[in-house]
């Protein structure tokens, strides 16, 4: 980890630390090592939790509330508090689906927004959102009641990472991205020479496919905002292709549901 990101992991660290009331931690990556080195290092740190990983990647999810409740046990629903700490992963994969051929957003935001209350105060463990930016961002942008409700949120990718989000306008957040263009110019640059490397690797596993992903779902999101529209659009269609080229290989229909 970098110095910024150690920070941000202390800071991570003290928002867990002893908690005696569930919340929802948000906390987006841009990798899949770097998301299981930090899983690990919390789980190092905070002996005083169970933790219990919760993969939605593989079904359709509309409603997170029901998700939950429908894949974890008995016994971690109705635990003490704050007994367990709940990673959930795959959420992304469910963001979009395809209609009469249309590739359309789910109401999976949608519904996370209605049912922010439950998903604060229904469970008595703590919940952590493992996700990618451009998921984040959907939330940021199209759930704002909910995001209102999420004191705790962590980037770890890009080089420049924020600590927690607190109390800030979500829209104009969005409409006001941090950081100049040669900075952007600069991110864009790394990405894609990360998106090179891992084109060298023949064996093309999941991981690597998985990283390549969210890799063109980042760039997709650095070029609108340099208002680079054609080149946005290509790297979502890269998406498009890289999932469609691999799904009978490793990736299942279900667990890219806007494919099925």
């Amino acid at each position: 980890m970098t110095s910024g990101e150690n920070q941000t992991f202390q800071q991570l660290l003290f928002a867990l630390k002893a908690r005696t009331k569930s919340t929802l931690v948000v906390i987006s990556f841009d990798s899949y090592s770097k998301q299981k080195a930090i899983q690990k290092k919390l789980q190092h740190n905070l002996s005083e939790y169970k933790f219990k990983d919760l993969d939605l990647g593989s079904i359709s999810v509309i409603s997170l509330n029901r998700a939950i409740r429908d894949n974890l046990t008995p016994k971690i629903l109705q635990s003490s508090p704050v007994e367990y700490i709940v990673n959930v992963f795959g959420l992304e994969h469910s963001l979009f689906h395809t209609a009469k051929g249309e590739l359309t957003q789910s109401a999976l935001i949608k519904e996370m927004n209605f049912e922010r209350e439950t998903l604060f105060r229904d469970f008595p463990f703590v919940i952590i959102l493992w996700t990618d930016a451009y998921y984040t961002e959907q939330l940021k942008r199209k759930a704002v009641d909910l995001w209102d409700w999420i004191t705790y949120s962590f980037k770890f990718y890009g080089g420049d990472v924020e600590e927690k989000d607190e109390f800030i306008s979500t829209e104009n957040k969005f409409l006001k991205p941090k950081g100049k263009d040669s900075e952007r110019l600069k991110r864009i640059s790394e990405l894609e020479e990360k998106y090179e490397l891992l084109q060298l690797d023949k064996d093309k596993q999941e991981r690597v496919i998985s990283e390549q992903i969210t890799i063109q779902k980042l760039l997709s999101k650095e070029y609108f905002e340099l208002h680079k529209f054609t080149k946005s659009l290509k790297s979502c269609k890269n998406v498009l292709s890289i999932v469609k080229q691999n799904q009978e290989k490793y990736i299942s229909a279900r667990k890219y549901p806007y494919f099925s």
